[in-house]
């Protein structure tokens, strides 16, 4: 699998105050914040909770994993190769492509490709 980038994605109830702790905070420059995704240059973003993600506000885990791949078909069709099964079958996701799949241990590994 041809992977561009790895992030690290924390799931979160209040993105702008996550948002402003990191960036005023801990002074991470950030890259992107559209009100929906906050992303920084040190490899961590922010994505609100919401029905695609497994986890629920109860889980102690909020952290996902997000490798960037190039070619999302083609990752695809290498991972399930290999056996593995998405939670989530790559889809159409604005400006990117987005597909999603659970390690052994109920982590969120998404697979992204920007557009």
């Amino acid at each position: 699998m041809d992977i561009a980038r790895t992030e690290t994605m924390i799931l979160t109830e209040d993105i702008e105050k996550m948002k402003d702790f990191y960036a005023d905070k801990l002074g991470l420059e950030v890259i992107r914040y559209d009100g929906h995704v906050a992303a920084f240059k040190a490899g961590i973003s922010m994505h609100p909770r919401n029905e695609r993600h497994t986890k629920s506000a109860d889980t102690p885990n909020n952290v996902d994993i997000a490798l960037w791949v190039r070619d999302m078909d083609a990752a695809a069709k290498e991972l399930k190769g290999r056996g593995v099964s998405f939670t989530t079958e790559p889809f159409d996701e604005g400006p990117i492509f987005l597909g999603m799949i659970t390690d052994p241990e109920g982590n969120d590994v998404l697979l992204l490709q920007r557009k």
